[in-house]
């Protein structure tokens, strides 16, 4: 094994351990999201969308790049995206209109 295969095998490892703990990262704030209580304004949408639609782009460049064979920088990405959307959704529903039992329309606090 070379000097530049111990590199690359390195880099493999560091992108996989260090994008797993990205995606535990996200399961804090998606859990505080979900709590009753919980409010949107302490969250930025407009963040949570660009760094969705960041993991978007990537995700259709690696596509592209592997000929759309999957890999595992692939799968990883596509867990990113899925977790940012996931925040982006839970946001947003905390934003959303209500309704009360009498069916008025009350925004939520």
């Amino acid at each position: 094994m070379t000097s530049h295969d111990i590199y690359v095998l390195g880099l493999q490892w560091s992108f996989a351990l260090l994008n797993y703990l990205r995606i535990c990262a996200y399961v804090p704030t998606l859990r505080r999201l979900a709590r009753p209580g919980a409010r949107s304004d302490d969250y930025s949408l407009q963040t949570w969308v660009i760094w969705s639609a960041s993991h978007f782009a990537f995700l259709m460049m690696l596509l592209e790049q592997s000929a759309y064979t999957l890999n595992a920088m692939i799968v990883v990405t596509f867990l990113n995206l899925i977790m940012c959307g996931m925040t982006c959704v839970f946001i947003l529903r905390l934003r959303m209109p209500r309704t009360d039992q009498s069916g008025a329309l009350r925004m939520r606090k």
